[in-house]
């Protein structure tokens, strides 16, 4: 649960700095709806010393004035170890940040999956959130209901 927490904390902010760093690759990416894409790689380095590199990203959904803005969904695909691995966002952007209700699915080989749904304020998780486990590449019906505030966990509420 903890290193989930931690990778989270630092994948939120990638979001807003990604958009950047791509083409229009179709429809109006500037207001209105397309579809935005980047094969620039972005590296950093977490608190925990893990190298993050971040190889493609997409976006489909609406824009305002060139940023991420109304209802979309954002693909991170990054490398861990010799995996790549993937985090899908799906819900609200403003100003090029996660706003409001989203789910969120992190995928990856050999049964590296979970899924979440909750509320985001400025691109961090704050409010009420489920926390639904993977096993072997299955999001299962069972997990977690907490409170965040700033993208910091702060009380498991339910377990399921």
């Amino acid at each position: 649960m903890k290193n989930f927490m931690l990778l989270i904390i630092f994948v939120l902010p990638l979001i807003s700095m990604a958009q950047s760093y791509g083409d229009c690759i179709s429809g109006d990416c500037e207001n209105g709806y397309g579809t935005w894409h980047s094969h620039k790689k972005i590296s950093f380095t977490n608190n925990v010393g893990d190298v993050i590199e971040f190889s493609e990203t997409e976006y489909t959904g609406t824009f305002k004035t060139g940023k991420f803005n109304g209802l979309g969904t954002k693909d991170f695909y990054y490398k861990e170890g010799d995996d790549i691995l993937s985090f899908t966002y799906t819900g609200r952007f403003l100003n090029g940040l996660v706003n409001g209700h989203f789910e969120e699915v992190k995928s990856g080989p050999y049964g590296d999956f979970w899924r979440f749904v909750g509320e985001f304020k400025d691109g961090r998780r704050n409010g009420i959130g489920v926390l639904y486990e993977g096993v072997r590449g299955f999001i299962q019906e069972k997990g977690i209901v907490g409170y965040w505030v700033n993208d910091k966990f702060i009380k498991e509420v339910a377990k399921f």
